[in-house]
């Protein structure tokens, strides 16, 4: 691992101070020895203390005194993070101050999109930094949203053409004392809701970061279905209710064929996102009409 960060950015012109007179400081213990260097052509300066070792009578640095902790994100279905190309740290690695690192996230759909690091892609850890990576810096891929994206439509296609009362993606129709004629349902989308849906964007679950879902907002499902109701056989149009908007997706991408799954409508709003709240009540009451009658 250090040879990479050498590899990354070298360390050069270490000066190192010389250490301070016995009756300059009053802890015969332990001695502040200050440095200087460059990494990457930067220079930097730090403090460290060193101990004294009484059986050899030497003065050493302690490695209480040389690791800093730097904070990983948490882990999630296969995600695993790396510094500078290494895993199984867990969520806190303990690395040598001072040098050049490059923290990443080993999954082929994510990338750790972080400020800590310079546009390079690494950071120096100084000595007394407290450097925190978490789930807010990772994002998808390009590619990977793209994907994400188009498992999210395709199953609301899937759901759009199915004809069925209930095909899942939170359309389900089910109304008491209401004889729906199997394969009958008929669902569209205007161009305004086809283009809400075509530009949703990913929200990385907070806690299981392998999770990545949004809140499907601005998409009204108009809805008819032929169906009996009091000994009255007609073409019903759905004109209020919880089955005219979908529910919220959210698909595993770690997984190596990942699928969708739908959770209620609203589970995945954020309220920082600047988008209105769901509604209060969301399972409102359904309310549909006859539009022509039928032999």
């Amino acid at each position: 691992m250090l040879d990479r960060s050498l590899e990354i950015a070298p360390v050069e012109d270490l000066e190192i101070a010389e250490a301070p007179s016995e009756d300059s400081y009053t802890d015969e213990y332990s001695v502040p020895v200050d440095y200087t260097w460059t990494v990457g052509g930067e220079q930097h300066s730090g403090s460290i203390d060193t101990v004294q070792d009484f059986q050899s009578e030497t003065w050493e640095v302690d490695d209480i005194y040389a690791l800093t902790a730097v904070t990983l994100p948490q882990s999630g279905g296969d995600l695993e993070y790396t510094v500078n190309g290494e895993g199984g740290h867990g969520d806190r690695a303990e690395l040598v101050a001072g040098l050049a690192y490059e923290v990443d996230v080993d999954h082929e759909n994510f990338e750790l999109a972080a400020e800590q690091s310079n546009d390079e892609g690494w950071f120096v850890l100084e000595a007394d930094d407290w450097v925190t990576f978490s789930s807010t810096d990772l994002a998808l891929t390009e590619e990977a949203e793209e994907m994400w994206r188009d498992l999210i439509i395709a199953d609301v296609d899937e759901c759009l053409d199915s004809g069925e009362a209930a095909p899942g993606c939170g359309l389900d129709i089910v109304y008491d004392n209401v004889d729906i004629e199997e394969g009958s349902v008929q669902r569209s989308m205007s161009t305004s809701s086809r283009q809400s849906l075509e530009s949703i964007e990913p929200e990385i679950d907070y806690n299981n970061p392998n999770l990545v879902g949004t809140w499907i907002s601005g998409v009204t499902v108009d809805t008819l279905f032929e169906g009996t109701v009091d000994g009255e056989r007609s073409i019903y149009e759905v004109t209020i209710g919880p089955e005219l908007r979908l529910d919220d997706p959210i698909v595993d991408m770690t997984d190596e064929s990942p699928e969708v799954t739908w959770e209620g409508y609203g589970a995945s709003w954020d309220p920082d996102s600047g988008e209105e709240a769901p509604d209060d009540e969301p399972d409102e009451e359904s309310e549909f009409l006859p539009t022509g009658m039928l032999q």
